[in-house]
């Protein structure tokens, strides 16, 4: 029994120096960053409006202004998206139209909630999704909430966390080794 003691002992300890070997390597693992988009072209469709649900804004004039305030939100989001996306350097084309071409992403998004906080400011809910224009699937859904005090903040806000996972989720994969 003594002889087996130090073999189970250094077995043991060899098998625990592997688990932290490979999960070591997966926490510290890096994205790979270097290769290029599979995707030539990135289509952005304007976000829709049309549903949204409003909440913390009276009847009247407030809710008068609250339409021309969301077509400007709709807009600037497509706006800074294309900007943001354009600083990777990743796509050939950044368009913002409707229609869908080979090699190409087709991001759809709607603002779903836009609620009004008298202390916070303005809370924007938009859901969304990205998809292969050739095969039509769905690579990556998103929901993005962001709050501001300004309205006006809030579109870039939005169109910097959709560029960021666009990026990292469908361009900048983990290296496998």
């Amino acid at each position: 029994m003594k002889k087996i003691a130090p073999v189970i002992f250094f077995l043991s300890l060899s098998l625990s120096g592997c688990f932290i070997v490979n999960a070591h390597n997966k926490v510290f693992n890096p994205p790979d960053c270097s290769r290029p988009s599979p995707f030539s072209t990135v289509i952005i469709t304007p976000f829709s409006s049309d549903e949204v649900l409003i909440e913390g804004i009276s009847e009247g004039q407030e809710m008068t202004n609250i339409g021309g305030g969301l077509k400007g939100v709709t807009n600037r989001i497509s706006e800074m998206l294309k900007a943001n996306l354009a600083k990777y350097n990743k796509f050939d084309k950044i368009l913002q139209s409707s229609e869908c071409g080979a090699d190409s992403i087709k991001v759809v998004g709607k603002i779903v909630d836009l609620a009004h906080v008298h202390r916070t400011g303005f809370v924007v809910l938009i859901r969304g999704e990205i998809t292969n224009c050739t095969t039509g699937e769905t690579l990556l859904k998103f929901e993005v909430k962001e709050d501001d005090d300004e309205l006006y903040k809030v579109p870039d806000k939005i169109a910097d966390e959709i560029a960021e996972e666009i990026y990292h989720k469908l361009i900048c994969h983990q290296r496998q080794k």
